[in-house]
C-alpha cells in the first residue's frame, strides 16, 4: 500500500510538472508585455489568444498565471466564469465583466485579460476627491495622485515650439483634475469637438483607469490630455514659443 502511495505521488508530482511546463511555453507565448494599464508587469494576457487553445489549456493557463501574479487560486466555479466571461469574442465598448477573486479581479479589455487589484477599482472610483499635484517648476516630475496611491505621473519637460504653451502651464487659473462625466475636447488640427469618452475609446484606454486619469484645465476650458499628448486647438506652442511636453512615467500605482 505505502508503495502505490509512493508511485501515485511521484506519478502526480511529475503531471504538474508536465502541466506546468505546458502552461509556462503558453504564458511565455501570450504574456501582454509593457502594458501601462495600471496593472502589474505580467498581469496581462493576450484574449484572443488565449481564447485560441483548448479548453483544459485555457485553465492550466489561468492557474498558473494567477498564481503567478499572486491570486488566490480561483474554484472551478470561478475559472468557468473566467472562461466564460472574458474568453468570448462577442465583446461590446460597455462590456467589461469582473471575476473577483479576493483582493484581485479578473477583466476584460478589448484584446487583452487583465488582473486588477480591487483597490485600484475603488481608488478610480473616488473621482470626485480633489487631486494631488506636485509640479516641479517647468523641468521635473508631475504628479497626479490620491492620498498614497500614484495613480499617473509624468515628466514635465520644456520645449520650444510644441507643446502646451508654456505660458498657459503658468497661468493662475491652470488646474489639473480629473474626469467628471460629459469633458468636451477640441483637439488640436481637427474641424470640431468631440467627447472625451469617444477620444478615450479610440484610444484604446482601459475603463479602470478613465476615471483616474489627469487632464488639464486653464479655468473651465479643457486644455490638455498629457497621458495621451492631446492638446487643445489654440494652445500648442508654435514657431519660437517656449512649450510643455508631459512624458508618461513608469510609477507604482494602486494596481501594482
Amino acid at each position: 500500500m505505502g508503495d502505490s502511495f509512493s508511485a501515485l505521488s511521484h506519478w502526480s508530482g511529475e503531471a504538474q510538472q508536465v502541466c506546468d511546463d505546458q502552461a509556462e511555453q503558453d504564458y511565455q507565448q501570450m504574456v501582454l508585455r509593457g502594458i501601462n494599464q495600471g496593472v502589474a508587469e505580467g498581469a496581462a494576457l493576450n484574449r484572443l489568444l488565449v481564447m485560441n487553445l483548448s479548453v483544459a489549456r485555457q485553465k492550466n493557463l489561468l492557474r498558473y498565471w494567477l498564481r503567478l501574479c499572486g491570486v488566490p487560486m480561483p474554484s472551478a466555479d470561478q475559472l468557468a466564469e473566467i472562461q466564460q466571461q472574458c474568453l468570448m469574442q462577442a465583446e461590446t465598448e460597455d462590456r467589461h465583466p469582473k471575476i473577483v477573486l479576493g483582493d484581485f479581479c479578473v477583466t476584460a479589455f478589448q484584446e487583452g485579460l487583465y488582473v486588477i487589484s480591487m483597490s485600484s477599482l475603488r481608488g478610480a472610483a473616488r473621482r470626485s476627491n480633489p487631486v494631488d499635484v506636485e509640479p516641479n517648476n517647468f523641468s521635473g516630475l508631475l504628479r497626479y495622485a490620491r492620498k498614497d496611491d500614484v495613480y499617473a505621473q509624468f515628466l514635465v519637460t520644456e520645449v520650444i515650439g510644441k507643446g502646451l504653451k508654456k505660458s498657459l502651464w503658468n497661468d493662475p487659473s491652470l488646474q489639473i483634475k480629473n474626469r467628471m462625466g460629459g469633458e468636451r475636447f477640441h483637439l488640436a488640427g481637427k474641424p470640431h469637438h468631440t467627447t472625451l469618452k469617444k477620444l478615450l475609446q479610440e484610444n484604446k484606454i482601459a475603463p479602470w483607469v478613465r476615471d483616474s486619469m489627469p487632464l488639464v484645465f486653464l479655468g473651465e476650458q479643457f486644455i490638455a490630455i498629457p497621458a495621451l499628448g492631446f492638446i487643445a486647438e489654440g494652445c500648442v506652442a508654435s514657431g519660437d514659443e517656449a512649450g510643455i511636453e508631459f512624458l508618461p512615467q513608469k510609477n507604482s500605482t494602486a494596481a501594482d
